[in-house]
């Protein structure tokens, strides 16, 4: 933000659409309807991670020749940061039909098994939804993980910015699927997919700290320049 000087805006402060965007979304979460939700705030927070693993990387080789590996593990980010950012609306829009299905009427038994069949249906895919999401806040973090080689000390908080919040993308739609397993059958699928929920919620807590630990040495290990206490 910055206080607009111009000729008719003297000291009117001048907001960034991206931002007005975000508060947008925030006024969203915050209203009485239940969507969007949750899962769309994980799939934002995953979205918002890859971001900051891109741009830790740009900012490292800005001015430079960026190598073939990085510009791969840029690439790789910015594909989280896209797919993810689709799963935001993605996750409301499953939500909303659950609940029109829950809106359907039940007076006759017929009626009472269109209900429950697009209940069913529903309440399935609001639980992939997240499920995706869970499993792309991990590749979030792998792409972190194998970042930190190259990334400047001047943007590697940056980057544990982005494993920390990709971490808590990961864990919120992981409390997601399994809210919405209560309410499925206990099948296969249910089964694969509880178990697929731990399996992304144990990698993401093994990647995290492999990167804190990583970047807690580089931040203790050695004595970091002057310059890399702010991004320049």
């Amino acid at each position: 933000m910055r206080n607009d000087d111009s000729p008719g805006g003297a000291g009117v402060q001048v907001v960034p659409g991206y931002y007005k965007a975000l508060q947008d979304f925030s006024v969203a979460l915050a209203s009485e309807t239940p969507t969007p939700g949750g899962g769309s705030a994980a799939a934002a927070a995953g979205m918002m991670g890859a971001a900051l693993v891109a741009m830790s990387l740009r900012v490292s080789y800005r001015g430079q020749d960026i190598p073939p590996e990085v510009a791969r593990l840029v690439q790789r980010a910015e594909a989280y940061r896209v797919s993810l950012g689709a799963k935001a609306p993605q996750d409301a829009a499953a939500y909303e039909r659950y609940l029109s299905a829950r809106r359907m009427p039940r007076h006759t038994a017929e009626e009472q098994e269109r209900r429950q069949e697009a209940l069913a249906s529903a309440l399935r895919e609001a639980t992939a939804v997240p499920l995706t999401v869970a499993e792309g806040c991990l590749g979030v973090l792998e792409v972190a993980r194998d970042a930190l080689e190259w990334v400047a000390d001047r943007a590697l908080s940056d980057l544990a910015a982005a494993a920390e919040v990709a971490a808590a993308g990961l864990a919120s739609a992981a409390w997601n699927v399994r809210i919405n397993l209560r309410g499925l059958p206990q099948d296969e699928t249910s089964r694969v997919w509880n178990l697929r929920c731990q399996e992304l919620s144990a990698a993401g807590r093994e990647a995290l700290n492999a990167i804190r630990a990583q970047v807690e040495h580089r931040f203790h290990g050695q004595e970091l320049p002057r310059e890399a206490v702010q991004k320049v």
